[in-house]
């Protein structure tokens, strides 16, 4: 995969639904989002954009993102994974992480999660300098204004409390079943759900 560049995402965070999860009901499989579980970082009237927090890209790692930022990789990015952000602009990177590292370029999404996207705060994971816990992602997730508020609508997601532990596990297969587990629903309702739209355009209730 060849990085572009490793840049900082455009606004700041909304009053929306900024700092949740969004979990993808049974509609949205066999896409990008089939059992994705999105943390949303920004959401206002005119956009919104998030990464998915469930879904490491396999046999890619940081040694291989920093090595084409000619940044020599330290043992422990070797291992690190990266993580699969959303299907939009996969050339480009952020670090979610916790906020005992923090810059004037980061984006304060949740209490204790910020978002950076700068080759300083790459070079401080690498170097294992940074913050305790980071993943980092290539790609994210956006919508254009109203989008992401007509999908939820629709019942293509149901959402959550942004759980850091369900961002920075190590266990990401269960993390989508975890999201459902958070607000009572797990997937066996889910697939006796009628998927379409309900009467009036209302949610499925948390």
């Amino acid at each position: 995969m060849a990085v572009t560049s490793f840049i900082d995402p455009q606004g700041q965070p909304g009053s929306g639904l900024a700092g949740r999860f969004l979990v993808a009901m049974p509609q949205l499989d066999g896409g990008p989002f089939a059992q994705s579980v999105v943390l949303i970082c920004s959401h206002d009237e005119e956009h919104a954009f998030g990464v998915i927090v469930n879904k490491p890209i396999g046999g890619l790692y940081m040694a291989d993102i920093v090595s084409e930022m000619s940044i020599t990789p330290s043992p422990a990015a070797l291992t690190r994974p990266v993580h699969f952000g959303g299907p939009v602009d996969m050339q480009r990177g952020a670090l979610l992480h916790s906020l005992d590292y923090q810059s004037d370029e980061t984006l304060l999404v949740a209490p204790g999660i910020g978002l950076t996207a700068t080759r300083p705060a790459l070079l401080a994971v690498n170097e294992d300098e940074g913050p305790r816990d980071a993943v980092l992602f290539m790609g994210h997730a956006s919508w254009d204004a109203g989008q992401l508020d007509d999908e939820i609508k629709q019942n293509y997601w149901l959402d959550a409390d942004g759980d850091p532990s369900l961002i920075f596990g190590d266990n990401p297969d269960s993390t989508w079943n975890a999201a459902l587990d958070s607000i009572g629903v797990s997937e066996a309702l889910l697939s006796a759900f009628d998927a379409g739209p309900r009467e009036g355009g209302a949610p499925l209730p948390n």
